[in-house]
């Protein structure tokens, strides 16, 4: 499987899929290198991005199962098994 490039445009907590009055989930949004904006809700992808010290602007790489973090030379890996979506 060909990795997929995104940037962190957001990340934090919101409305479970946005709805109002909703309960609040962690979520993450990503844009590929189109412009496509990708929106992933799950509590393991907020402490994946949290315990990286995620920044908006930072890369992140999906490829096959996982889901990779590249900060200042450091990669950090999860697998998307974990991710609940």
């Amino acid at each position: 499987m060909e990795a997929q490039e995104f940037i962190i445009n957001d990340f934090g907590q919101a409305n479970y899929q946005f709805p109002i009055n909703d309960k609040q989930s962690a979520f993450a949004k990503l844009v590929d290198n189109n412009g496509n904006e990708k929106t992933i809700c799950s509590k393991q992808i907020n402490r994946f991005l949290n315990d990286n010290k995620a920044e908006k602007g930072d890369k992140i790489i999906i490829k096959g199962d996982k889901f990779i973090m590249n900060k200042n030379q450091i990669s950090k890996s999860i697998n998307l098994s974990q991710i609940e979506i």
